[in-house]
């Protein structure tokens, strides 16, 4: 690449407007701004420049925000079923390794089995529970946004926030 030489003074005032249009969001108005369309458009692109009337209305979303509630989930459910079929793999080769032990120890490892496969079976219900729940809010949501209108979901969500985190 050929670099173009640069004037030092020109380069001083071009990163002082970005820096003054990043903090002031007025002065690449096109109402006030003395340079022509294309000037202001490559300005507005370096400083991701937005209008004062839709900044405050962005800034208004960022601090009463809009929407569903999301909850981020700890473990997915698919993952923790990854899991379970993990355990029973490994379940299924105790059995296999336990023929060519003692009856006692064959005993102690049948006893392990048992108490693992009822684990198991706990945590897939568990996993088929937080499912249904998980369509179920799913369900309600789509419902709230074909009946209801934005006001109503906003009230709705808002009611609904102390259950957020249950």
């Amino acid at each position: 690449m050929n670099y173009p030489t640069i004037d030092i003074e020109e380069f001083n005032k071009i990163t002082k407007l970005l820096e003054e249009a990043i903090t002031d969001p007025n002065i690449l108005d096109p109402s006030v701004c003395p340079y022509d369309a294309s000037m202001i458009d490559k300005l507005k692109k370096l400083t991701n420049w937005v209008h004062p009337a839709a900044r405050a209305s962005l800034e208004d979303a960022e601090k009463n925000p809009v929407g569903r509630p999301t909850k981020k989930v700890i473990l997915p459910i698919e993952e923790i079923e990854n899991e379970i079929n993990d355990l029973r793999k490994d379940i299924s080769q105790l059995k296999v390794d336990a023929k060519g032990l003692e009856t006692a120890d064959r005993i102690q490892i049948i006893k392990t089995r048992a108490t693992l496969f009822e684990k198991m079976i706990a945590i897939k219900e568990r996993t088929n529970n937080m499912k249904k729940q998980q369509e179920f809010i799913n369900d309600v949501i789509a419902i709230m946004d074909d009946v209801m209108e934005q006001p109503q979901r906003e009230k709705m969500i808002k009611r609904m926030e102390p259950y957020i985190d249950k």
